[in-house]
């Protein structure tokens, strides 16, 4: 028997971008419905002034370098006389000091100058793989900062369907097992293979959320209505009361009663259940029968 549970189409992997820097937005390249590319340029950041804070940490780095080289000499040297007795260790130690202290200052400046350039690279936001604009929330000329959500996008090859299937047939299912899709809107069935099954069931609704990946539909989109048809193990049975059957050595049959006229249908039997019994073929559900032509 196939079960039809409602569903719903969503991103596997929607992405959010945004803002790693306070800085001013200069220009959003892309609207909602636009499609992307890998490495598209998306957004761009007002970036005068990291370009002057980069400009001026290469300066530090090139003057703290300038002024560690000139200590290392004097350090050298120092060192040198010291071991000739031609210094006291008060200066030795001064030249060490010194050169210790630019030695740290290049390291800052250099750790500066790094903040700078990865400050800069954020002031492109390239997208990180090919997809769809699903929703733009700022404009040009706002302020963007750390965490502001600037463009919304999906990626249409990892759409999956959500359903909350019911506890008795959700432990039925694996990882990996073929289903069907229906989509009423675009008239179509499509195949999907499960791929989560959250192992925490719903206590009221007594159901699993049970996930899978749909193959790729240039028409379906996030938030759409669909519906799982899945297999549950159980098939339909048609049974009647034994005293509506009657028997004639290897035949079997039953009263029909259409249209207020009584007629003859053979029957083929199947297995027995307490005082029901499963009719394999010769009737349909909904058929009208009577004890006997009496």
């Amino acid at each position: 028997m196939v079960e039809s549970i409602q569903a719903g189409i969503k991103a596997r992997e929607a992405t959010l971008l945004s803002s790693q820097i306070l800085a001013r937005i200069k220009n959003i390249h892309v609207r909602a419905g636009n499609n992307v590319q890998k490495g598209q340029l998306l957004v761009t950041l007002e970036s005068e002034g990291l370009k002057a804070q980069l400009a001026q940490s290469i300066a530090m780095v090139d003057a703290s370098q300038a002024m560690l080289t000139v200590t290392k000499v004097n350090f050298e040297r120092a060192q040198t006389l010291k071991e000739k007795g031609l210094v006291s260790q008060s200066e030795l130690d001064v030249a060490v000091t010194n050169f210790r202290r630019y030695g740290s200052e290049l390291v800052a400046a250099n750790q500066r100058k790094q903040a700078a350039q990865t400050a800069l690279e954020y002031s492109k936001i390239n997208l990180p793989f090919s997809g769809v604009v699903v929703e733009r929330s700022a404009e040009p000329g706002n302020m963007a900062s750390p965490g502001q959500l600037l463009l919304s996008l999906y990626d249409p090859l990892t759409l999956q369907i959500e359903a909350d299937v019911r506890e008795s047939l959700a432990t039925q299912l694996d990882i990996g097992r073929k289903i069907t899709v229906k989509v009423d809107s675009l008239g179509k069935e499509i195949n999907a293979i499960i791929v989560e099954i959250v192992p925490a069931a719903d206590p009221n609704a007594r159901s699993f959320l049970v996930k899978a990946g749909i193959e790729f539909d240039s028409n379906l989109r996030p938030g759409m209505f669909a519906r799982m048809l899945i297999k549950d193990g159980t098939k339909e049975v048609l049974s009647v009361p034994v005293d509506y059957v009657k028997s004639f050595g290897q035949l079997d049959m039953v009263w029909l009663l259409k249209d207020g006229n009584l007629s003859r249908r053979f029957v083929q039997l199947g297995k027995y259940q307490l005082n029901q019994v499963e009719i394999v073929s010769g009737l349909n559900s909904g058929d009208i029968l009577a004890l006997s032509a009496n």
